[in-house]
């Protein structure tokens, strides 16, 4: 029979709906998971974030993909830089993916599930 090794949903700090069941699934199944649209078409950009990413040493961006892609499932993530420099800035996230428990509550605090799975209806049966 054909396996399924990777799923493709959209997840972002903004856009959580993943952390509820298919994380888990995903895991149990040994299928690797490529979030799409990690930095949730640019809507990160709260005042507070940009405090927790500058002492993280990071960008929103930056922070953004470290945060999405800080989950073993989480094996890519789908970016759309359309130069080298915003590639490198991307590929830079790489070097900081560990989140204290802290930073974590302070993103969940400010970052919050903003309802804009917009592929949710397609991928309920």
């Amino acid at each position: 029979g054909i396996k399924c090794l990777i799923h493709q949903p959209s997840y972002s700090m903004i856009n959580r709906w993943i952390e509820k069941d298919l994380l888990k699934t995903l895991k149990k199944l040994g299928i690797g998971c490529i979030a799409f649209s990690p930095l949730a078409q640019g809507m990160l950009s709260d005042k507070y974030i940009k405090k927790i990413a500058s002492k993280r040493n990071q960008t929103i961006s930056q922070m953004a993909l470290s945060w999405a892609l800080r989950h073993k499932e989480v094996t890519s993530a789908l970016i759309g830089a359309r130069t080298i420099k915003q590639l490198d800035e991307c590929l830079d996230s790489l070097n900081n993916l560990n989140f204290t428990k802290k930073e974590l509550k302070s993103i969940d605090k400010f970052a919050k599930e903003e309802d804009i799975n917009l592929w949710s209806a397609s991928s309920k049966n």
